[in-house]
């Protein structure tokens, strides 16, 4: 019964916050396999966040918490992914 209130409440959020419909989200947990869509990691074993361009609002796709923490800290930057992408390498 938990799991049921607790999906109601996140399809209600996500009315109300990003304007989309249920059949939406669903349709996201479907392409991707109910994981996240950077690291691939089970929703069944973390939350999913609702990723969107704070540019635009529009929703990009489902995110564990990492993912998109990471992304918002990075602030949505291209340059600065790949900055951080190269610095990976050259310490590797």
């Amino acid at each position: 019964m938990l799991a049921i209130r607790k999906y109601k409440e996140k399809v209600s959020k996500v009315l109300r916050r990003y304007n989309i419909p249920p059949v939406t989200l669903m349709h996201f947990l479907d392409i991707q396999q109910g994981c996240c869509a950077i690291c691939s990691k089970d929703f069944g074993e973390t939350s999913y966040h609702i990723d969107h361009c704070h540019t635009d609002g529009s929703v990009r796709g489902l995110l564990c918490s990492n993912c998109n923490t990471g992304i918002g800290l990075l602030q949505e930057d291209e340059t600065i992914f790949n900055n951080a992408i190269q610095y990976l390498r050259e310490r590797q």
